[in-house]
């Protein structure tokens, strides 16, 4: 199973079955959940561009790190974090503007139907400051979002983007069914430019 992740992230396979996400996802998740868990207790927040960062709440919540980074905005993507001691933590800092964006890190989370939301904010905090993007552990939500962005605005192909956060964030690891919806959303962006293209 790893093998098939490995390959899928590596090589960036074509779009799949949804099906054999669901029936992948229990072993992978198996499989996974002890090297998820330890993974990076949390590594520390990484730089993705010179505005864009992917971390964890604890980076969002460390004001002295925030100030050291010069990191103006942060963008919550984990549902579980709505409403906790933890995001009032995060909240509290006084030079940081904060939003949430509530997201399951599962297989039936729409992630896409957030990215617009998500790149407006992005877009916002990174003319004039940086951004640090985070969920839980910094492994799946905010990596998804990242690569998203990237594609959007950068014009990078799926596999270009999530290269470029894996090279940056060795830890990340988005579920499966975030890896199909950004190849979709791939496909998606393409007829957009096309069809830019020839008007």
């Amino acid at each position: 199973m790893l093998k098939f992740r490995e390959r899928l992230s590596k090589n960036c396979l074509p779009a799949f079955n949804l099906e054999l996400v669901y029936q992948c996802a229990e072993r992978a998740l198996e499989e996974e959940l002890n090297e998820t868990c330890s993974a990076a207790k949390c590594v520390p927040m990484s730089g993705i561009s010179e505005r864009i960062f992917v971390g964890t709440w604890r980076d969002a919540a460390d004001e002295k790190l925030l100030r050291q980074m010069c990191i103006t905005h942060t963008l919550n993507v984990a549902r579980e974090l709505v409403d906790t001691e933890e995001m009032h933590r995060v909240e509290s800092v006084p030079f940081v503007t904060s939003k949430s964006i509530p997201l399951s890190d599962s297989l039936d989370e729409d992630i896409v139907h957030h990215f617009e939301d998500a790149f407006e904010f992005i877009r916002g905090a990174t003319r004039n400051g940086r951004i640090l993007v985070y969920c839980r552990r910094g492994m799946s939500r905010s990596a998804a979002i990242v690569v998203a962005y990237l594609m959007e605005s950068e014009g990078m192909s799926f596999c270009d983007a999530h290269n470029d956060v894996k090279d940056k964030r060795p830890c990340i690891s988005l579920n499966l069914a975030f890896l199909q919806r950004l190849q979709e959303y791939e496909e998606h962006l393409e007829k957009v430019r096309a069809a830019a293209r020839t008007n």
